[in-house]
């Protein structure tokens, strides 16, 4: 177990394998999130465009929440 400080994180951060993985996390979860909300929201929802359309919905949210957080985490580390 380490000590986890802003120092630590600066290091670890200044690769860009690094970066990635933390990027992948990410991605992995919001994606099992999205996934949880649209099995909820699904048991509410009956019908077939409705369901069609909050899954487009929720696709789309998931992969501008995405690409919002993997900017952040991929570009926006100072060197």
């Amino acid at each position: 177990v380490h000590k986890i400080s802003l120092d630590y994180v600066a290091l670890r951060w200044a690769s860009l394998g690094w970066r990635a993985y933390d990027a992948g996390l990410l991605c992995f979860a919001f994606a099992h999130g999205s996934n949880g909300l649209r099995q909820v929201l699904e048991d509410y929802i009956h019908g077939r465009t409705a369901r069609r359309v909050l899954r487009t919905l929720i696709f789309l949210f998931w992969l501008s929440i995405t690409a919002l957080g993997a900017a952040a985490v991929i570009g926006g580390v100072r060197q």
